[in-house]
C-alpha cells in the first residue's frame, strides 16, 4: 500500500506498473505553506535587503554520489553564470545552499560572489524568509524546492541536470548560460502575475491538496489498513 502524496505520484505509480491501494494525501511537508503569511517588506527588512532592487534566489545542489545521472561538473558553471546573469540583470541575489551540502561552503559561496561584485546575501536556513523576500528563483536540477517557491508565489526556472526534471510548463528549463539564465529570470520578473497564475497547475499536480490537512490524512488511512 502506498500514500499517494500528490495527484502527480499517484499518476506515475500507476504508470509505472504499481498495483497496490493508493490514497491522495496531500504532504505534510508542504503543508507547512498552507495560510502562510507573506510579508515580503518584512522579510527584506530581516534580509537586510535593498527593496528597489529584484530579489532572485540561486537554490543550489549537491553531488548525489549514487546517483550516476548527476553531473557535479554542473555545480561551479552554474554558480558562475548565475552570478554573471545577476550583475548583468542588476539583481540581488539570495544564494540558499542545500542542506545536503557540507560545512564551510558558505565562505567558498562568498569568495566566488565576490568575484562578481554581485549584492549576495548567503544562507543554509531561514528558507521561510528567503521565499518571502524572493521575486523569482533559480534551481539546479528539478527540485522540491520549486514547489515550496511555487506554494509562496515564487515563479522558478531550473538549470538541466541529467536525470532531473520538472516537465511541467510553468517552470522553463534551461541551459546553464549567463544570457538565457538572465533573459528566461527577466522574463518571469517583467510578467511576474502571468508567471505566478501558471503555478497553480503545477500545484495542483505535485503539491495537491495543500490545505493543512494531510498528517490527518494519512494518520486516518494508517488506522483504516490496521484495522
Amino acid at each position: 500500500d502506498f500514500a499517494a502524496v500528490p495527484p502527480h505520484m499517484r499518476d506515475w505509480l500507476t504508470q509505472a506498473g504499481f498495483t497496490g491501494q493508493m490514497r491522495v494525501t496531500g504532504s505534510p511537508n508542504f503543508d507547512q505553506w498552507h495560510g502562510y503569511m507573506k510579508d515580503r517588506a518584512l522579510a527584506q527588512n530581516l534580509l537586510h535587503l535593498n527593496k528597489e532592487k529584484p530579489t532572485v534566489v540561486y537554490a543550489s545542489s549537491w553531488g548525489q554520489r549514487t546517483n550516476a545521472q548527476d553531473d557535479p561538473n554542473r555545480f561551479e558553471p552554474t554558480l558562475r553564470a548565475v552570478l554573471a546573469a545577476a550583475r548583468a540583470g542588476e539583481w540581488q541575489l539570495i544564494i540558499k545552499i542545500h542542506p545536503g551540502e557540507g560545512q564551510g561552503v558558505e565562505q567558498t559561496y562568498c569568495q566566488v560572489a565576490e568575484q562578481y561584485g554581485v549584492p549576495t546575501l548567503v544562507t543554509k536556513k531561514y528558507i521561510e524568509i528567503v521565499l518571502c523576500a524572493a521575486d523569482a528563483m533559480v534551481t539546479l536540477g528539478a527540485s522540491n524546492v520549486v514547489l515550496d517557491a511555487a506554494l509562496m508565489g515564487v515563479p522558478s526556472t531550473v538549470v538541466k541536470l541529467p536525470g532531473y526534471s520538472m516537465q511541467h510548463p510553468a517552470v522553463p528549463e534551461i541551459e546553464p548560460d549567463p544570457q538565457t539564465i538572465l533573459e528566461t529570470v527577466n522574463g518571469l520578473l517583467e510578467n511576474r502575475v502571468e508567471a505566478v497564475k501558471r503555478l497553480d497547475n503545477l500545484i495542483e499536480r505535485d503539491a495537491a491538496p495543500n490545505d493543512g490537512r494531510a498528517p490527518r490524512r494519512c494518520v486516518k488511512w494508517i488506522k483504516e489498513l490496521v484495522g
